[in-house]
Order: structure tokens, then sequence, then C-alpha cells
């Protein structure tokens, strides 16, 4: 899980330092940055279908924090499946 967290977290410090001069010249970062935090999010939505994960993933000081600035609607450039799967990984964390 902290892999997971410093992967998405690297990705994500990433976008929020993107700005208009540097777009062009870093669509290849972009583009792996968006698989990247797709990649992340569908792997921890494997693991949240085991209860027993899901407590570790409660307990995990950063991955809420993390999920919540996914899935604000101010996070611009984040992929609609990471947001996607960062939903349907609430949600089973919350059954």
């Amino acid at each position: 899980l902290r892999l997971f967290c410093r992967v998405s977290s690297l990705a994500l410090v990433y976008y929020q330092g993107q700005d208009e001069s540097q777009e062009v010249s870093n669509e290849f970062n972009i583009k792996a940055s968006n698989t990247i935090l797709t990649a992340v999010t569908k792997t921890l939505s494997h693991f949240a279908r085991a209860p027993s994960k899901t407590i570790d993933m409660a307990k995990h000081p950063r991955l809420l924090p993390l999920f919540v600035t996914f899935i604000r609607p101010s996070s611009e450039g984040i992929p609609f499946e990471a947001r996607r799967n960062t939903l349907w990984i609430l949600a089973n964390m919350a059954c």
C-alpha cells in the first residue's frame, strides 16, 4: 500500500505542477501519469474486494486523503477511469 500511495502521490504532484507552456513538450509524461493513476487505482480496487484488505487500506494514514484528492471536482486532469476506480474503492471500504 505504501508503494501505491507513493506512486499515486508522485503522479498527482506532476499534474499539479503543469503549466500551459510545458503541456506540449510533456505530452508523453501526461499519458504516462494517466496510465499510472489508472493502473494504481485499478489494482487497489481489486484489493478492496477483500474485507481484510479494506481494513488495512482504511488504516493507512495517507490513502484516504489521496482518494479524496482524486475525486475532488477541482482536480483537473485526473483520468475518468481513475476517478471511477477510486469511487468504487471507497464504496467497498464503506461496506
